[in-house]
């Protein structure tokens, strides 16, 4: 019977004397009788001390497998040594421990590698004498493993001895500087274990799985009982925030300080309604940080003037919505310090009647971006008043009051980009308005808002037949 042949893998071979080779065989056993001389086959290869043979089968585990390695000598004495099979990188790897000869005669010790197991399988009369596998862990389970016993003895022992039952934000404990993979392996490891207690969680929800890494929202409006410490406390951990809407908060400027140290990328802050703030606190957000980022402020009722909006305008240029009483007027100014020069601004609120037609012109040369106007008119306005408005191109958005509606033929001239109209005025108005005039004007229109105002008779079943689609002809062939 041919002897299957051996598996040639990677490794040192040592020994202590001065043999110069070892052959390698295969090595016949059958069950339950006596190792003999006859028990081995021919070699079927030598092997140099220091020779490297490397070999790929799937049949290894990955897992390290020691084999028990018989030696046979001259006098029929057999002795064990061990030879260890690794995985690593996708290769299998042996090293042989040692080979001893007590002898020292000409003959060689024999050192066997047993055949792939998978090739034992239908073969019967070949034994692999296997010794159980052993699992090893990594460095990092072991870490995990003996932290995970000592939670109560020393990691969370200075949380449950000195900050047990206090109220807090949150608790920075040992394993705040731990990467989060490796502190949710030791959560699942202490869950599995049934060992997750509560008094465990402050110490292990870190930065990682707090709210403060991924949260770009924050709204509180209306709310009070906040401490400005904690605020800012709070403020300087959100990495992410992009809006943040303190409005009647009673906050001051201090918070609005602290936001000016911060390095998240804020895009839009609402701090209406705080009569605290001014513009010392304005000044905090015109740094080149908030210049990059900062695109909509609203500080109405506030104790900020005009100089703190006009600093805005000067500080941000991509700033595009900024709401207060005094921001037209403060585009006035910047106009005239800078001639040559536009804003970025999208939105905007008008009184009509406080500006001439000079004025109206010159914020729309500099606010040529604008999208969204709000019409408002102390006092009754013309046609005129609209003039400058006639080539915004860009408004979608439109909104006004009841002074505005005689002159609703405007609509025709920007109708095209309208997709949202609200008219409105505080009184029932008799003023009347013939919805077809919207209707064909404004084909893109998305919502119409009209409160207070008297429609035509017509107009509305008119504007039913401009929104309703005319149903396609059946054609016979």
């Amino acid at each position: 019977m041919q002897a299957p042949k051996s598996k040639l893998v990677a490794g040192y071979v040592r020994k202590r004397n001065a043999l110069t080779k070892h052959q390698i065989g295969i090595r016949h056993r059958p069950a339950r009788r006596r190792r003999t001389e006859s028990d081995w086959w021919t070699p079927v290869a030598y092997t140099e001390i220091g020779t490297k043979y490397k070999f790929y089968s799937p049949s290894f585990s990955h897992q390290t497998i020691t084999y028990n390695i018989a030696k046979y000598s001259s006098h029929s004495s057999w002795r064990s040594s061990k030879m260890a099979i690794y995985y690593v990188d996708n290769a299998y790897y042996a090293a042989l421990e040692y080979l001893e000869d007590d002898d020292g005669g000409d003959q060689p010790a024999r050192a066997v590698i047993p055949p792939n197991p998978l090739d034992l399988i239908d073969k019967q009369t070949y034994i692999c004498r296997k010794s159980r596998a052993v699992n090893l862990m990594s460095l990092k389970q072991i870490c995990l493993e003996n932290v995970a016993q000592n939670m109560d003895s020393v990691w969370c022992k200075d949380f449950v001895e000195n900050w047990s039952g206090q109220i807090m934000l949150y608790f920075l404990g040992p394993f705040e500087q731990i990467a989060g993979g490796c502190v949710f392996e030791l959560m699942e490891l202490l869950r599995s274990k049934n060992c997750l207690h509560y008094r465990y969680l402050p110490s292990l929800i870190t930065g990682q799985f707090r709210c403060e890494v991924n949260l770009k929202i924050l709204n509180l409006e209306n709310c009070s009982g906040m401490k400005e410490s904690n605020l800012c406390l709070t403020l300087q951990n959100l990495k992410r925030l992009e809006q943040l809407n303190l409005r009647n908060t009673g906050i001051s400027d201090n918070i609005l300080e602290s936001i000016g140290s911060c390095t998240f990328p804020l895009q839009r802050l609402q701090v209406s309604d705080n009569e605290k703030i001014t513009n010392q606190g304005v000044s905090q957000l015109c740094n080149k940080h908030f210049a990059i980022h900062l695109k909509a402020v609203s500080v109405e009722f506030t104790d900020v003037n005009i100089e703190g909006i006009f600093h805005l305008l000067e500080s941000l240029p991509k700033l595009e919505v900024l709401e207060h009483i005094f921001t037209t007027d403060a585009v006035l100014n910047w106009k005239l310090k800078y001639r040559d020069e536009v804003l970025n601004l999208r939105q905007l609120k008008l009184d009509l009647s406080a500006y001439t037609n000079e004025e109206l012109f010159t914020l729309v040369m500099t606010c040529k971006q604008l999208t969204d106007i709000s019409f408002t008119s102390s006092a009754a306005v013309t046609q005129d008043a609209l003039l400058p408005f006639l080539d915004m191109a860009k408004v979608s958005k439109l909104s006004s009051n009841c002074v505005l509606i005689p002159e609703i033929s405007w609509f025709m001239h920007l109708g095209q980009s309208m997709t949202h109209i609200d008219i409105g005025c505080v009184n029932p108005c008799a003023t009347q308005i013939d919805l077809t005039i919207i209707g064909s004007s404004c084909p893109n229109l998305l919502s119409l808002s009209l409160r207070n105002v008297h429609m035509v008779e017509t107009s509305l079943k008119a504007f039913w037949n401009l929104c309703s689609v005319p149903a396609s002809p059946t054609q016979k062939y």
